[in-house]
């Protein structure tokens, strides 16, 4: 699906298209153009107004005098009908909200009721969404091949810093973009604190993102909290994670996992705690603790808190030491097995493939390990890593890799996930880009923004409305 706009230019116009149809032609006699805002009087409001902060978002009213199922269909740029969801409505005035249309964009809709004989159209309405908040949230589309993409997500959200380079402080945006990279949603994180792990909750229902204190306060992450979020910006729960500096997640009993900084020390010491749905604390790993057992010293800032659901453990990763660890959930301080540069980690099969600086380490659906790594030790070259986890001879076996001599660099950060498909997505963190890669090396789609500071966390959404609605 994605960037098909870009894709469909390289075969004759649309033809052949993947998910195309037919443009259904435009009646301009049925068009009304009504004005944007909304009474301020308290009054009944005009047809359709934008969301006040976040103008990508159009709200649509109306009244009907009787019992349907109603839904209202739009489109703009020319491009197929999209419908939102329907629904039984009752008689009186109602509000639907319409997603995933373009910044700075003309659209056209029209309410569809549902009706014994087949659906009857009202007359077409005509609008424009608001420009764009920040120029630099428009990636600059280097490849894009559509019939390669992954079919479970037309959408991708992620945040980037647009300000400041480097790992500071700055404009975190977090953002939504179509499949032709055009933005369809934006929203500003507070006081300028970092926000670098946005994603989905578990149920697909919200917006998930990190709120971080921790290095734009000063404070050790005192402030820092995770936020459920609709798209039209109301904050359904925000959970404290004091401590945090970068990673968490959600559980399936309603518990949330963080990686949690000494709040009362002025150190690099961290432990993985985890908040249960009745609000208790507890410190399940010492990163401390671990080193000394070890015979190691050195920093503690865990990158990635990965539950595996499958196992009920969690994989850690810091970069800093170039090392990872599973551990379980209820034994504390129990180190299930450790990769990379430990006295006790399993083997490599072949020296080359040995990690460093990696992030995001987590546990595809087959089993493997993947991680996003430097290519050698005295390089900033990102490539993914995937690994069997061969439990015979304890050693990680090397099955697949993506990026060497492809020259991106990632100072510090990235992000890797497989898809569905069987792609991968990758970012490379200080350096905003990302990309799409099918598993024999094809790059499907190659994005970069046009600003200096660093990319979070970048996963695919296939269904806005389900964080609407």
């Amino acid at each position: 699906m994605w960037l098909r706009l870009l894709g469909c230019f390289l075969i004759v116009f649309w033809a052949g298209c993947k998910g195309q149809s037919d443009v259904e032609e435009l009646d301009t006699s049925e068009v009304v153009t009504d004005t944007a805002i909304p009474d301020d009087t308290g009054t009944k409001p005009q047809d359709w107004w934008l969301h006040e902060t976040i103008e990508s978002l159009v709200y649509v009213s109306w009244t009907q005098e009787d019992e349907a199922n109603v839904a209202v269909e739009y489109r703009f740029d020319g491009e197929d009908w999209r419908i939102s969801p329907e629904k039984l409505r009752q008689a009186g005035d109602h509000t639907q909200i319409l997603v995933g249309i373009p910044y700075d964009t003309d659209f056209e809709y029209r309410l569809v009721y549902y009706t014994d004989k087949g659906p009857d159209k009202s007359d077409l309405t005509a609008g424009r969404t608001g420009e764009i908040p920040v120029s630099g949230l428009t990636p600059e589309v280097l490849a894009s091949n559509p019939s390669r993409s992954e079919a479970t997500g037309g959408y991708l959200l992620g945040s980037v810093n647009v300000t400041n380079s480097g790992w500071v402080h700055g404009d975190y945006w977090m953002y939504i973009i179509d499949d032709q990279a055009r933005v369809v949603w934006a929203y500003l994180v507070p006081d300028r604190h970092f926000c670098i792990h946005a994603g989905l909750s578990l149920d697909k229902q919200s917006l998930v993102w990190d709120d971080l204190s921790y290095w734009t306060e000063f404070d050790r992450g005192a402030d820092s909290v995770a936020n459920w979020m609709k798209l039209d910006g109301t904050i359904e729960t925000s959970v404290p994670i004091p401590g945090a500096n970068h990673a968490f997640t959600e559980l399936s009993d309603g518990s949330v996992a963080w990686w949690a900084m000494d709040l009362d020390s002025n150190t690099y010491d961290g432990e993985l705690k985890i908040m249960g749905p009745d609000g208790k604390v507890e410190s399940v790993w010492s990163c401390k603790d671990f080193m000394a057992e070890q015979g190691m010293s050195g920093s503690c800032l865990a990158n990635t808190v990965y539950w595996h659901e499958a196992t009920d453990t969690f994989v850690l990763s810091f970069a800093m030491a170039d090392f990872v660890v599973e551990v379980e959930r209820y034994t504390l301080q129990s180190t299930l097995r450790s990769f990379g540069d430990t006295p006790s980690a399993w083997e490599f099969s072949d020296p080359d493939t040995v990690f460093y600086v990696q992030h995001a380490a987590s546990y595809t659906d087959t089993g493997t390990l993947l991680l996003s790594t430097h290519t050698h030790a005295n390089t900033n070259e990102a490539v993914v890593r995937e690994y069997e986890v061969d439990e015979k001879t304890q050693e990680l076996v090397e099955v697949w890799t993506y990026g060497e001599g492809a020259g991106v660099n990632a100072p510090l950060g990235g992000y890797v996930e497989r898809l569905p498909s069987g792609n991968t997505l990758h970012n490379y963190g200080l350096t905003p880009r990302a990309k799409e890669i099918a598993n024999d090396g094809e790059v499907v789609w190659d994005l970069l923004w046009p600003v200096p500071g660093q990319i979070g966390r970048t996963v695919l959404i296939d269904d806005l409305y389900a964080l609407v609605e």
